[in-house]
């Protein structure tokens, strides 16, 4: 970098002019900026007679520029703060559901005890009946018998009373009546069988059916029974010793009929 050619001031603007890395021209007064090319004061000294040079701002490394241009002027605005995120959406409110008519009673009688208070009429058998006999300790007289009378459809009954879990069950077709009476879930209890004989009884609630174990007094067991109501019919249900089903329906007896004999 080489001054312009020509005589030096020896003014205060010429020393000035030596200092900054200017000079003037003594022929058209122009000052001139001297500065190495592409080369920064670190890289590469200045020649004899230049002073130091000094970097235009376009000269400065890119990353200067971009740090620079991040921070704000003094006396500038501050930047304006983040955006706050929306607030939520309020969950809609549920609509009330239309109210159906009966449904809160519909849902109290699945929730209640079965009533299965009134007389009822065996209206037919489902499953081997004999084979539940012979499991209960029939004799074959009682077996041939009961056959021949097509095991009591349309002539056997029972009558119930039922308190809450107090139960008396009166048993209609025989040769006599039987009684059976029993509270639900308490121990073992002594009472009459529907052939008349003694036996022991512990009976519980399964949700909405009643489950009734049984045996005789000198501990020989008997099918335990499964009570129902379905579509309006009492549901008697057993199992014989090989795990066949059998099931006894009950339909109720119309008012004022008499029972069989």
């Amino acid at each position: 970098c080489q001054p312009p050619a020509g005589p030096s001031s020896t003014t205060g603007g010429s020393a000035g002019g030596k200092m900054l890395g200017l000079s003037e021209d003594s022929s058209e007064g122009s000052t001139v900026a001297c500065t190495s090319e592409r080369a920064s004061p670190a890289s590469a000294p200045a020649e004899a007679g230049c002073p130091t040079p000094i970097l235009l701002p376009q000269q400065q490394p890119m990353l200067t520029r971009l740090c620079m241009a991040e921070i704000p002027a003094v006396g500038s605005s501050p930047l304006p703060p983040p955006p706050q995120p929306p607030p939520p959406l309020a969950a809609p409110t549920p609509s009330a559901a239309p109210s159906v008519a009966g449904a809160s009673s519909l849902k109290e009688v699945d929730n209640r005890v079965p009533d299965f208070t009134g007389r009822w009429l065996l209206s037919r058998i489902e499953g081997d009946f004999h084979a539940l006999m012979v499991d209960v300790g029939a004799g074959w007289w009682q077996r041939w018998l009961a056959k021949r009378m097509n095991y009591g459809i349309g002539k056997v009954g029972q009558d119930i009373e039922q308190s809450g879990d107090d139960f008396t069950i009166v048993h209609q077709g025989g040769r006599c009546p039987a009684t059976t009476a029993f509270r639900v879930g308490a121990p073992p209890q002594r009472t009459g069988g529907p052939d008349g004989a003694p036996m022991l009884v512990m009976a519980r609630w399964e949700d909405s059916a009643l489950r009734v174990r049984m045996r005789r007094p000198d501990g020989k067991k008997l099918p335990t029974g499964v009570r129902r109501l379905i579509d309006g019919n009492m549901v008697v249900e057993g199992k014989t010793s090989s795990g066949k089903v059998v099931r006894r329906i009950f339909t109720r007896r119309p008012t004022g009929q008499e029972e069989a004999a």
